[in-house]
């Protein structure tokens, strides 16, 4: 309880700092409140702030191949974008429920691909719930692509520093890659990011009272490989 007031007294304060903010609080009650869907999957939603979701609905077009780690709500919002989806997820549960709501909506222009964790190799997680694990796989399913293949990269998932590392590679010149809750240390410190030019987006989150970051990258701003 005490954890949850924290989070709303976060939420009210950044609000106050952030008076630009008020222009999504319309669009955050409606999602908090006032509708029938109660998670990103029956929303067709990523689970980003909604500033960067409404800049992705204004860049995205229908010729564009994108590839993600990490399936769900954003699945189908980007599957009503573009040309073509290829979606990573490492979670089998999770897996199993996007793949019976692709199935249910007829989401022709999605390759759903499941990568779980391995017992060895290089990649090691420290999450408590998959600790001891390794995401070598779930990283290298991109490497199956050409170089310059796709227009748009999502990195949200899991070992986030070693997938934008291949992103670089696979992203296509003037492409994006949108590399969400970047403003974690872990990422903001990695030496994949030196000298690279991004655009950071701030703000109301779908659903609760979280404030969410993501920033995007755009490949031929960058000054080295």
């Amino acid at each position: 309880m005490i954890y949850r007031f924290k989070i709303f007294l976060r939420f009210i304060k950044y609000l106050l700092l952030h008076p630009a903010s008020f222009r999504y609080f319309g669009k955050w009650m409606k999602y908090k409140y006032f509708t029938s869907s109660r998670d990103t999957i029956s929303a067709a939603l990523p689970w980003m702030n909604l500033e960067v979701c409404d800049w992705l609905v204004s860049y995205l077009k229908k010729d564009m191949k994108l590839f993600e780690w990490g399936s769900g709500g954003s699945t189908f919002f980007y599957s009503k974008l573009v040309e073509e989806v290829v979606s990573i997820e490492y979670d089998k549960g999770y897996y199993e429920v996007v793949k019976a709501q692709l199935e249910k909506h007829e989401n022709k222009n999605v390759e759903l691909v499941l990568a779980p964790p391995q017992e060895k190799g290089k990649m090691k997680s420290f999450a408590p719930l998959y600790a001891g694990r390794y995401f070598d796989k779930y990283v290298a399913t991109i490497d199956q692509y050409p170089d310059r293949h796709f227009d748009v990269i999502v990195v949200d998932g899991r070992q986030r520093n070693e997938c934008f590392k291949r992103a670089i590679r696979k992203v296509k010149e003037g492409g994006i890659i949108v590399f969400d809750n970047f403003d974690r240390e872990i990422y903001k410190k990695s030496q994949y990011f030196d000298n690279l030019n991004y655009t950071m987006y701030k703000g109301l989150m779908p659903f609760n009272f979280v404030i969410g970051s993501t920033a995007i990258f755009v490949y031929n701003n960058r000054t080295k490989d």
